[in-house]
């Protein structure tokens, strides 16, 4: 009588099974966690460039209001605030509550906020001082202004990130 039972050799055993499922699971976790590790960096590094935005959008205002005064006097510019006219418009750029705010007073009125850094920065320090070349001709003189910022968020761990910028100025009495 012919064998109907023949033993079936191509087939893995279940060791052989069992240590393979292992080493796919081992490298499955290896995977996942440069995954979260890389997606981790992308956002950190995403949320740095967002800052690093928001601070130069903040530099180019400033920029803006200074070319635009009329007359920016040196006993209006104090360490971190700093105060321009513009026609019959006071213009005043300060840290309020570790942001960086512009406030407007329209003919002697009251000073309405204009503008604030987002709840996503904290500023720790806004200066505005004399920069470090002085003109012959007395109104024309550099500015020197710092924005040091950390991320609200302390999760991201990102902090002193540093706007430091120079601008001359045709309009600066000291």
């Amino acid at each position: 009588m012919i064998n109907k039972f023949k033993k079936n050799k191509k087939g893995y055993s279940l060791v052989e099974l069992a240590v393979s499922l292992g080493i796919i699971a081992i490298a499955m976790v290896i995977f996942f966690n440069s995954l979260v590790v890389a997606m981790r960096t992308s956002l950190r590094n995403a949320v740095r460039s967002s800052m690093r935005e928001e601070l130069s959008i903040v530099a180019e205002l400033i920029s803006k209001d200074f070319r635009n005064a009329d007359l920016v006097l040196d006993a209006n510019c104090n360490g971190n605030t700093c105060s321009m006219r513009q026609g019959n418009t006071v213009v005043r750029w300060h840290l309020c509550s570790g942001r960086v705010c512009r406030r407007i007073a329209v003919g002697g009125g009251a000073e309405n906020l204009v503008f604030e850094t987002s709840a996503d920065l904290n500023i720790t320090t806004f200066t505005i001082e004399r920069g470090f070349i002085e003109s012959s001709t007395p109104t024309q003189n550099n500015l020197l202004i710092t924005i040091i910022a950390s991320q609200s968020n302390s999760t991201f761990n990102i902090n002193n990130l540093i706007k430091q910028f120079t601008m001359s100025t045709r309009n600066y009495e000291y």
